[in-house]
């Protein structure tokens, strides 16, 4: 491996080596992976064949040795030692030694830099790039709007049943107030797509898809068990004031290739308010600085933010399964006793 460029720390992992989490972008036809960590970039330069990198790279999980890596990967034990000394050296695996607490100022400098990174890989979804490229036609792009109107009409409904559930603090508080300032964001945008022929008000009525309901109740979940844990989750998905500008001109540059551009502009003016309401800094006064979080407590909201990136993840799958079959209702109708 080459090109590695960062450095990081030098006292040895334990025996069985385990990557931090990292986004891949792969580049096949140049033999360059870009891993990205956190804020970090770190471009290698793979020597063998692309299939045996990938399937090498999901043995570092810290199950295996690198003799056993080596025996499953067929790689050659020195070039595994090799390797692994390499992502060693510039801090690309995993520290498992620390105190049993984490300064809450810390804990928000790195959820901030992760954040970053799944939020970016959350936009890296087929569904963006088949959009950019034709792949995926208009209806697509209107189910993307549909169910981003249900995500925006219903999080607030779920949000507000979780604060309500809990004694008066910071915390509730601050998840009070978060659903209270989105409450009625979805009007606009149900107005907007209330323009578009053979939708019109049916809109209000319609039934959100699968992958949207469960991107609801993973959060609900969250709340529920965690409520610290759902307000960290939702500073994950707010747009940054640094992103707005670069988020807005590439939707407007996919509605403008469709002909929606009135219809989704209302979209892009939510993401602007909530920038400006403060929506990317939830986690600020819910704890001072100073503040030592348990280190238990950290690795739960964490686990939480992953799968959160992943049920968006599957919110994009299912636009695209629901709105590419032309047998389908759209939009979605909710289907009663008297359907059967």
């Amino acid at each position: 491996m080459q090109n590695i460029e960062k450095n990081g720390a030098e006292k040895p992992r334990e025996s069985n080596p385990r990557l931090r989490h990292c986004t891949l972008v792969d580049h096949p036809e140049s033999k360059l992976t870009k891993f990205v960590v956190g804020s970090q970039y770190y471009d290698v330069t793979r020597d063998g064949d692309r299939t045996t990198f990938l399937r090498f790279k999901s043995l570092l999980d810290g199950h295996y040795t690198v003799e056993e890596i080596a025996q499953i990967s067929n790689v050659k034990l020195d070039d595994v030692r090799q390797i692994v000394s390499q992502f060693e050296q510039h801090g690309l695996l995993q520290s498992r030694q620390g105190e049993d607490e984490v300064r809450y100022d810390e804990f928000k400098r790195q959820i901030e830099e992760t954040s970053l990174m799944w939020r970016r890989q959350i936009g890296l979804h087929p569904l963006f790039g088949g959009l950019t490229e034709k792949t995926y036609g208009r209806e697509i792009f209107v189910g993307l709007l549909i169910e981003t109107y249900h995500y925006v009409r219903l999080l607030p409904q779920r949000i507000c049943g979780v604060a309500n559930q809990n004694e008066d603090s910071p915390l509730s508080r601050a998840l009070a107030n978060y659903a209270i300032e989105e409450a009625d964001h979805h009007e606009a945008l149900g107005e907007a797509l209330a323009q578009l022929p053979r939708i019109g008000s049916r809109v209000s009525c319609s039934h959100p898809a699968a992958g949207t309901l469960s991107l609801l109740n993973n959060f609900t979940a969250i709340g529920i068990r965690n409520p610290f844990s759902l307000l960290t989750c939702l500073a994950l998905v707010e747009a940054r004031e640094s992103e707005v500008a670069e988020a807005a001109r590439s939707f407007r540059t996919l509605a403008s290739e469709f002909d929606l551009e009135d219809v989704a502009e209302p979209f892009v003016r939510h993401m602007e308010m909530d920038v400006s309401m403060g929506h990317s800094d939830l986690l600020e006064g819910v704890h001072p600085d100073t503040y030592n979080l348990p280190l238990a407590l950290a690795h739960e909201v964490v686990n939480d933010l992953h799968n959160t990136k992943h049920a968006f993840d599957i919110f994009h799958d299912s636009v695209i399964n629901y709105y590419s079959d032309i047998s389908n209702y759209i939009p979605r109708h909710r289907v009663d006793y008297f359907a059967l």
